[in-house]
């Protein structure tokens, strides 16, 4: 990997750790440090399996329920969240071992996946597989498009017509493309640009 690939994918990976975590301004490192420690944490499904058997709703009031509905839908989609990134962070690698094409098709990205993920892309809410093949044709039309509906949970991969670019889209808990946390009236779609 030459200096120029080396940096377009430092770029890249930072790019989408400030945008996965929802920060704007404020202290970078404070926050990515959170972040990460509670990526870590989804990680481990027992950890989620854990803390969302802890948040029951039994006795809790309207308020308390309607709380804890959310943070167990924020616990999902963090997770989501950190599926996409490293589906982008292995598209990126594929494309640098690959001439700077990228992969046309998301099990092409499977052992670069496993690299970091042992068990690929685990969809949060079935456990069953959480990557499949995408149908994005243009990235800033589905950007504009609200709302999309998608399987809950999963990510979905795919090549642009052109072959420049990839589009990487993630179902949050309700069933709906996740939103841009820089602009909640877009769909979040994750590329190379």
């Amino acid at each position: 990997m030459d200096k120029k690939q080396f940096k377009r994918v430092i770029i890249i990976l930072t790019s989408l750790s400030l945008t996965a975590c929802g920060m704007q301004s404020g202290n970078v490192e404070n926050k990515k440090a959170e972040g990460d420690k509670a990526l870590s944490a989804l990680q481990d499904t027992s950890t989620y399996d854990n803390a969302a058997t802890q948040m029951s709703l039994a006795g809790a009031s309207k308020e308390e329920q309607e709380a804890i509905k959310n943070a167990k839908a924020e616990m999902i989609n963090s997770r989501i969240y950190n599926n996409m990134r490293v589906v982008q962070i292995a598209a990126e690698v594929y494309a640098v071992e690959h001439g700077n094409t990228y992969a046309a098709n998301p099990d092409d990205l499977l052992p670069f996946i496993k690299k970091d993920s042992p068990n690929g892309i685990i969809n949060p809410l079935t456990k069953a597989n959480g990557l499949s093949l995408g149908n994005v044709v243009d990235i800033e039309n589905t950007r504009a498009n609200l709302p999309i509906t998608m399987p809950a949970g999963q990510i979905t991969y795919n090549l642009t017509a052109d072959g420049k670019d990839y589009a990487i889209m993630g179902a949050g808990a309700d069933g709906k493309a996740l939103l841009d946390s820089m602009d909640k009236s877009k769909t979040l779609v994750v590329s190379s640009k």
